[in-house]
């Protein structure tokens, strides 16, 4: 398991071919932006199957 956080601070876990992103937007410089995406409705976490 690797820990990884963004510019901004938000914080994201990878384990083999799973990265969660405990963020609702990019968590980084580009777009879209936390509080942006919260007011969409969109989800507070994100998990990718990178594979």
């Amino acid at each position: 398991m690797k820990k990884v956080h963004s510019i901004d601070g938000n914080f994201a876990i990878r384990q083999g071919k799973w990265k969660l992103e405990l963020c609702p937007g990019s968590g980084g410089w580009a777009a879209p932006k936390n509080a942006e995406t919260l007011r969409a409705g969109d989800p507070a976490v994100q998990l990718y199957d990178l594979s």
